[in-house]
């Protein structure tokens, strides 16, 4: 590979690394925040119990430690868009569910983030979105089998 392609791919992945930062811009709420209000809609979907969804269940689907959870659910309900029931039966035991707030912020972020993905298509067109989604695939199992 020559030193300029080299040089070029590098500042492009560098780039691209930074192109996160777009996520609250556009959505209006940190990522974190975004993925975590969508795991407990979609956990209390799946889930018998109507009272909610336990923080363990939740640090166990996002692969967070459980005081990464708290300080999550901390921050969600300051902003009211969760609630948390603790049961009468044992009061150690406690439940989180989305506030109508945190339905309507989830709903109105994932329309910004849909929204932001249709104008990436719509700006490359269909058959350079096609293209970026094999080099993508390709660059990541190139990656995947250096390790």
């Amino acid at each position: 590979m020559q030193v300029p392609q080299r040089k070029n791919l590098l500042k492009a992945l560098i780039r691209l690394r930074n192109i996160h930062k777009w996520f609250p811009n556009v959505c209006k709420i940190s990522q974190g925040e975004f993925l975590m209000l969508h795991q407990i809609q979609e956990l209390s979907k799946k889930s018998d119990n109507e009272e909610g969804i336990k923080p363990s269940k939740l640090s166990s689907i996002c692969e967070m430690s459980k005081p990464a959870v708290s300080q999550m659910l901390n921050s969600l309900d300051k902003k009211r868009y969760i609630e948390r029931k603790i049961t009468k039966e044992d009061r150690r035991m406690v439940y989180i569910s989305l506030t109508q707030k945190g339905r309507e912020k989830l709903k109105d972020a994932t329309e910004r983030f849909i929204g932001g993905f249709d104008k990436i298509i719509c700006e490359l067109g269909s058959e350079d979105t096609e293209t970026l989604i094999k080099l993508l695939n390709k660059l990541c199992y190139i990656i995947e089998d250096m390790q």
